[in-house]
């Protein structure tokens, strides 16, 4: 995204050129980088409207950069779901429908010097509370993780450049295991 308020048009031209293409309405956007001042900050804007959507949550906590916002479809009913927070990522979740086990939404940020693990517990938190209610959870968002990119890849980044694993990482592995083991 990296500017909601200058590139607001083009999220929603898009969003409309994407409907046509699949003939299928989009139920929800979830931005990242959206980079819109504080809403406690002087002269803040609000966050900039999209055709067809409304504004169901957004979080902005990093100044010069960051921020996520969720737009949802006006014709659907959605509400934000309360959780932890941290000083160094934003998230905002978004439950679809008025059903307990409704699907949600997490959208998330994490800037690439901010520590991994807060951010790691706002998702714990999330996907253990569907998991004890039976609902889905979709997560989506930037969370700056070029190690689990060279995971992926089979590459090990600290064998190339000689680091140690950090604390992020170690946080990262375990969740990863808590989340693949029977």
């Amino acid at each position: 995204m990296n500017g909601l308020a200058w590139k607001a048009e083009h999220v929603t031209l898009f969003a409309a050129a994407l409907e046509r293409r699949l003939k299928r309405k989009i139920g929800i956007l979830g931005l990242v980088e959206t980079k819109l001042a504080h809403e406690d900050e002087p002269g803040a804007a609000d966050a900039p409207a999209l055709s067809g959507f409304r504004l169901e949550g957004r979080c902005d906590r990093i100044k010069g950069g960051g921020g996520v916002a969720v737009y949802v479809r006006k014709d659907l009913r959605a509400s934000v779901v309360v959780g932890p927070s941290d000083d160094e990522s934003e998230s905002v979740c978004v439950c679809l429908g008025a059903s307990p086990r409704a699907p949600r939404f997490l959208v998330c940020y994490r800037a690439p010097k901010a520590a991994a693990a807060p951010l790691f517990r706002v998702i714990q938190h999330h996907a253990d509370e569907c998991g004890a209610i039976g609902a889905p959870l979709v997560i989506g968002g930037d969370l700056n993780l070029p190690t689990l990119q060279l995971a992926q890849s089979g590459v090990d980044r600290r064998a190339l450049s000689g680091e140690r694993e950090t604390a992020d990482e170690t946080a990262f592995r375990a969740l990863l295991a808590a989340r693949t083991s029977p």
